[in-house]
């Protein structure tokens, strides 16, 4: 049982490091860009996932961020919002 244990705390503990290496890789999207500070430290998770999703639907076909965000699913894109704003107040 103990064995069991902990063969399945060590799987948890490598999808957390998988999935904080995804959002690490969306995240440098946009770090080509901008930096934690341009995403303004007054934002909310929800408010950062608004914008993303207004950018996601904007006319502007050409833009960078238009592409960027249109390339991302909800999924992808809650994570990456949730990245900022996480990493944002630790700093």
């Amino acid at each position: 049982m103990a064995l069991y244990f902990f063969g399945h705390h060590a799987l948890a503990q490598d999808d957390a490091k998988a999935q904080a290496l995804y959002q690490q890789a969306h995240a440098s999207l946009c770090l080509s860009c901008h930096t934690f500070e341009s995403i303004g430290k007054s934002n909310s998770k929800e408010n950062v996932l608004k914008q993303l999703k207004a950018w996601q639907n904007n006319p502007q076909k050409d833009h960078v961020m238009a592409q960027i965000a249109r390339g991302l699913n909800d999924q992808q894109l809650s994570a990456l919002a949730d990245f900022f704003t996480r990493k944002k107040g630790s700093e």
